[in-house]
């Protein structure tokens, strides 16, 4: 089903992928630990990774929308991984979020 909105789509500022996210009590401030762009693995399939994590900033966020994040290997469009949830509109309409995969 096909969803309108009256508001614009949310601003995606920024999606990084790294080893690591520390949320600093107090300031709610986001430490981003080892980011990386490529997943380096040997030739004996399959692989485990520990845990990932992927930063999503966005801004705009004025109603309700439906979030999907996947993790995909593109040689074969194989999905390793993904995760789903909502963003609800709040007095800011900025999200600076983290998203955990463990154990893929």
């Amino acid at each position: 089903m096909k969803r309108s909105y009256q508001n614009p789509l949310p601003v995606i500022h920024a999606i990084l992928v790294c080893d690591k996210i520390i949320n600093e009590a107090g300031t709610n401030k986001k430490s981003l630990i080892g980011i990386f762009d490529t997943l380096y693995y040997s030739t004996n399939l399959p692989i485990e990774v520990p845990e990932l994590w992927v930063y999503v900033n966005l801004s705009d966020v004025l109603e309700e929308h439906r979030i999907k994040i996947e993790l995909v290997y593109l040689d074969d469009n194989w999905l390793i991984a993904e995760i789903e949830g909502e963003l609800l509109p709040r007095d800011k309409p900025n999200w600076k979020l983290g998203f955990s995969f463990r154990n893929m």
